[in-house]
């Protein structure tokens, strides 16, 4: 009786075991043809694989909304797999998928392996996908890591297996996978790195291509060689264990020196600004990745003014036509708006068809210098004034690398002088003296926070860094942006070159956030604005005259392999630089001073023109427009009658002299109109040209000359009127004059001089040449 409970109870649970389970394979056949359906469902057609084509034009603009650039694949050359080399062929499957003549589009071991690698990282080492799978991914699918699109990419790479041959796959993958620089296909990259076509490609030069697909902006040897070179040796090793090439042929061809092209930025030669566009390119690749930025159909709107570009390229191409027979052969342009750092105008070099380097944002070269200003600046926020003194003696100083023992450019000493006569005229000594009294390292310390990164607490830390001699140089850009944190009032602001960028579609993918740092305290930046506008005025840099409130720095090395001319005003800032690639010395004479201050200027001057037209729209809540032909000297005029008003009720003017920054004296040569905040005017008379118990008696010379409004607001001017007799000196009577000045030649203004400024001179000192070239 209970054997027959017993098999009764076992058969009813067999039935019961066998109507589950057939209920579960029911289910996970109805889940995967579930799957499969929608695997298979909308799934492209491979025929259409040779008619791939990229799907839309990105587009670049400048603040105005006119057009830079159009981001496409312009020079994309289909060859087919006879003309592309064995060794290239070799290095890709090396590489990419050394399994590739073995399977049929999906690599089983290949996957089972990236899946280990993945789980002893802990994260997504290795993808696993065969060179099918990429090409399918890359035509059809997006590049997002799902787990339904890895299987949609493993049906496609099966049935595009199916459909074309392994020689067939090879030759399209090929001439559709991105090398970088703008390089879509092998024949492309050939021409973009090395100047030829891929039929002529060595197995250095391939093995190094095919390093490339994997990170094309990290790996470029235009961006980095070093890590190109390690990528390459990758491959080579890669190539050796597969028994594609040899040991021997390995190591030779990673010992062959690679001959690079010059950086061709694919589709960027013929477009608008193209340094500043090929400046742009890296980081939206590397954010939004190659297929979005040239395929993408983006929108770009970066902080480039189109006026201001032209301006800056019509400066460095007349500079250098000029400076022909100086032996100048380059020459950067980088200018910054002070307030945001936003980049208004960028040139890189003499022609981005003939070097496509650039120098603006890359080239690291020696200051000279237009490193001072750092020194004083240090200086200055210690608590030292302008007028404080000190010795330009002979010194010098010990160090392991021996005896330093500075000298002056024209080797001459000048005794006892103020901070703000040596930093006017450039003198070397007092500089060196400061940086042994302040600390090379403090100095250091408020280069890098004023944006300076290439200077180094190990490799720079010598007294000689305060006259510019660094191990690694400077770079424009970063010598712009630093001098804008004194015309910003000790506010750093990082370089921005994009504004907005939208998709297709018009939804914003990121919008331009200022990110600023005070670094310095508003009144020592102030007081340097002040220190070096003296520069312009009366210093090594009045080759920059611009008639308008300026300060700057010249910058000379001692062998002339570099000059600089970085100045600003309270609305932009822009570093000029010119030497040569190959570190040749320019002609003896070639300083800051002139080549650099006069492109400076030259540029500058409709430069300024335009940020008044951009600030008087942005104040009637107006986009920005294309620039109109308006008189400059008008807009001028009426900005310092604005900054006057504005300043009128806490501030000072006073007449001082310009080397003391004191009240003067019968002594002092000159004196100057300044501006002072309340309670800081001097009150002491000047103790470098004596002092005296009455001033001098002035008198005004006979109008000769046009003077045209706008005139710099440091204008050189009469003493306090009064009309008592002078002291007597040895040369007899001073008395001062008001003489006019043309700013072109330097010389005495005749009625024909277009643009003149005054100066306020003894009588006994007062020069006889006219000018001679408005005469």
């Amino acid at each position: 009786m209970r054997r027959k409970h017993a098999k009764r109870r076992t058969g009813f649970l067999r039935l019961l075991f066998n109507t589950l389970y057939t209920i579960v394979l029911l289910l996970a056949a109805g889940g995967i043809l579930g799957i499969g359906i929608s695997l298979f469902q909308d799934l492209p057609n491979i025929k259409a694989i040779g008619e791939y084509r990229p799907n839309e034009t990105s587009k670049v603009y400048d603040e105005s909304g006119r057009l830079l650039a159009n981001l496409c694949i312009e020079n994309r050359e289909f060859v087919p797999i006879t003309d592309i080399p064995q060794v290239m062929q070799d290095s890709i499957v090396a590489i990419e998928d050394s399994r590739f003549f073995n399977h049929h589009g999906v690599d089983v071991r290949g996957i089972g392996r990236a899946f280990v690698e993945n789980f002893r990282g802990g994260g997504i080492r290795q993808g696993g996908s065969t060179i099918t799978q990429q090409l399918a991914r890359n035509i059809f699918l997006s590049q997002r890591r799902t787990v339904t699109r890895k299987l949609r990419e493993m049906i496609l790479a099966l049935q595009i297996e199916r459909k074309y041959s392994k020689e067939e796959i090879l030759e399209l993958y090929l001439n559709q996978v991105y090398f970088g620089s703008g390089a879509y296909g092998i024949e492309t990259a050939s021409q973009i790195y090395y100047g030829k076509k891929a039929r002529d490609l060595n197995l250095a030069e391939a093995a190094m291509l095919a390093g490339l697909p994997k990170a094309p902006s990290s790996y470029s040897p235009y961006v980095n060689m070093d890590l190109a070179k390690s990528r390459q040796a990758v491959v080579l090793r890669r190539m050796a264990d597969l028994g594609f090439i040899t040991g021997e042929e390995a190591d030779d061809a990673g010992r062959t020196r690679i001959r690079l092209a010059g950086l061709r930025t694919a589709g960027l030669v013929d477009n608008k600004a193209p340094y500043f566009v090929s400046y742009l390119l890296f980081p939206l690749i590397d954010k939004y990745g190659a297929d979005m930025v040239y395929k993408g159909g983006l929108r770009i709107v970066t902080s480039l003014d189109l006026d201001m570009q032209e301006a800056a390229e019509k400066a460095v191409r007349q500079g250098l036509e000029e400076a022909k027979y100086l032996r100048i052969s380059q020459a950067a342009l980088v200018a910054l708006d002070v307030k945001t750092g936003q980049i208004k105008a960028m040139v890189g070099g003499r022609s981005f068809k003939e070097s496509q380097f650039n120098r603006a944002a890359q080239a690291k070269r020696q200051p000279g210098s237009a490193f001072k200003p750092f020194v004083y600046t240090a200086a200055i926020d210690s608590g030292m004034k302008p007028t404080d003194t000190i010795s330009d003696s002979p010194v010098s100083y010990g160090s392991g690398s021996g005896i330093y023992s500075p000298r002056n450019y024209d080797g001459r000493f000048h005794g006892t002088i103020t901070l703000r006569s040596a930093l006017e005229r450039s003198i070397n000594v007092p500089a060196v003296k400061l940086t042994e009294k302040l600390g090379v390292l403090n100095v250091l310390d408020y280069v890098k926070r004023m944006g300076i990164t290439t200077v180094s607490p190990v490799y720079d830390s010598n007294l000689a860094c305060a006259l510019g001699g660094l191990t690694h140089g400077v770079i424009p850009l970063e010598m712009a942006t630093a001098y804008g944190v004194l015309a910003n009032g000790g506010v750093r602001c990082q370089p921005t070159a994009i504004l907005r960028i939208t998709d297709r579609w018009g939804n914003v993918l990121e919008e331009y956030k200022p990110r600023t740092e005070r670094v310095l305290r508003q009144e020592t930046a102030d007081t340097m604005v002040d220190m070096m506008r003296g520069v312009i005025t009366r210093g090594t840099g009045r080759g920059a005259s611009i008639g308008y409130p300026a300060s700057g720095k010249t910058g000379t090395t001692s062998d002339y392999k570099d000059a600089w001319f970085v100045g600003f005003t309270d609305k932009l800032v822009t570093a000029v630089w010119v030497g040569n690639d190959n570190n040749r010395p320019m002609a003896h004479g070639v300083v800051g001073g002139t080549v650099p201050a006069k492109a400076w200027s030259a540029f500058m001057r409709p430069a300024m023109k335009r940020a008044l037209e951009i600030e008087a729209a942005q104040k009637r809540h107006e986009a920005p427009q294309p620039a109109k032909e308006d008189n400059l000297d008008k807009k001028l005029s009426t900005e310092k009658k604005d900054e006057k008003q504005t300043d009128k009720d806490d501030s000072v003017t006073l007449q001082v002299c310009p080397e003391s920054g004191l009240l003067p004296s019968p002594g002092c040569p000159e004196v100057v109109t300044r501006t002072f905040a309340s309670g800081k005017a001097p009150s002491a008379t000047c103790n470098v040209h004596g002092e005296s118990e009455e001033p001098a008696e002035r008198t005004t010379e006979p109008p000769r000359e046009h003077k045209p409004s706008g005139q710099p607001e440091e204008t050189r001017s009469t003493q306090p009127g009064n009309t008592k007799a002078p002291a007597a000196r040895s040369a007899g009577t001073a008395v001062w004059q008001d003489v006019s000045f043309c700013r072109l030649t330097g010389k005495r203004a005749t009625g024909k001089c277009p643009e003149t400024n005054t100066r306020s001179i003894r009588k006994d000192r007062i020069p006889q040449d006219y000018c001679d070239v408005h005469n």
